[in-house]
């Protein structure tokens, strides 16, 4: 059975985090090693760090100019867990706010995914220190979303 185009268009997202963000310039953390940037929802709890997870949380499909045609805005969660900067509230927070900077700067180095799209728009992210959730996850968590923008013409 052939991939949908949602599929392959979070696959994209998961090849541009795992080889943009390497550690080097503007990047603080690298995800290029293997199983660093996941295809899918996160687990209850994360077992090493840093690791992103990617998954399709919806995706609207109004009608293009022509009949059988789509103009499609998939939306894709990001959740990230990264160790602390320090064992405190503010060190966990900080970690995930640069590990948030880091998707950012990704999605802005390739707004097409290399031409398979027509736009990448980076929504936002939210750092989080993950023991507020109350299983002790002594993580930094930062949520990001992005909206994925292209179209599908009446030819299949």
């Amino acid at each position: 059975m052939p991939a949908s185009p949602l599929e392959t268009k979070r696959d994209a997202i998961v090849t541009l985090l795992s080889t943009a963000i390497d550690g080097t310039g503007a990047y603080t953390y690298d995800l290029t090693g293997t199983g660093a940037v996941v295809n899918g929802a996160p687990p209850e709890t994360a077992v090493n760090a840093p690791i992103v997870y990617v998954w399709s949380e919806r995706a609207n499909t109004p009608p293009g100019p022509e009949i059988g045609d789509y103009d499609v805005t998939q939306q894709i969660n990001l959740m990230g867990f990264v160790a602390g900067l320090s064992d405190s509230a503010t060190g966990r927070v900080t970690a995930a706010e640069r590990l948030g900077y880091d998707l950012f700067l990704a999605f802005r180095s390739d707004r097409s995914l290399s031409g398979s799209v027509n736009d990448v728009q980076f929504i936002g992210w939210e750092s989080l220190d993950g023991q507020q959730y109350g299983n002790g996850l002594k993580f930094g968590v930062v949520f990001a979303r992005v909206d994925v923008r292209f179209y599908l013409d009446g030819v299949m």
